[in-house]
């Protein structure tokens, strides 16, 4: 079993999240949204290279079907809170 209760981070399959930076999270129809919060800099790796962007209002969606395993470890993040 793996516990997320006290972390910093939430680790997804290609993506690793800073839990202080999570605004609010909605459940809807299999999906998960997570709405960061204002000015929130994200950094990631393109085809070409990488880079760090800074954005007002960012949401990450999770769907239960396209991204199962994503999915099943916010549930477990979020039932363990």
């Amino acid at each position: 079993m793996i516990r997320y209760i006290m972390t910093r981070f939430l680790k997804l399959t290609q993506l690793v999240i800073n839990t202080s930076k999570i605004g609010t999270i909605e459940k809807k129809q299999n999906k998960y949204y997570v709405h960061m919060l204002e000015g929130t800099s994200l950094s990631g790796f393109l085809l070409f290279g990488s880079g760090m962007f800074e954005t007002k209002y960012c949401t990450i969606e999770i769907c239960k079907q396209q991204h199962s395993i994503d999915y099943k470890i916010m549930e477990d993040w979020i039932n363990q809170i």
